[in-house]
């Protein structure tokens, strides 16, 4: 029997889209989950992790991993899926 969900326990979801392209940005990980106002954004950089956010409501929008390929293996033409829990990342 297939397990049900039931929708009403999430109270939101948060998509992230990654992308990567060492050509074109160098070896960075672009993670993003939303978007705001140029004139709003603001970044903080720790450990050649940038994290980009609404300077008004501190909502974090997206992140920047430098350096990437020191700890995931891409190889040119393929996909990789990123999984896992976002819960936490507002503790960086």
């Amino acid at each position: 029997m297939e397990e049900q969900i039931n929708k009403n326990t999430f109270k939101e979801i948060t998509m992230w889209l990654s992308f990567y392209n060492q050509e074109g940005i160098s070896d960075t990980l672009l993670l993003t989950s939303g978007a705001a106002s140029r004139y709003d954004v603001a970044i903080e950089t720790k450990n050649g992790v940038t994290r980009v956010f609404d300077e008004k409501t501190n909502t974090v929008i997206g992140y920047n991993i430098a350096g990437i390929s020191n700890h995931i293996r891409f190889e040119k033409g393929t996909t990789i899926f990123i999984r896992g829990r976002t819960s936490n990342c507002e503790n960086h």
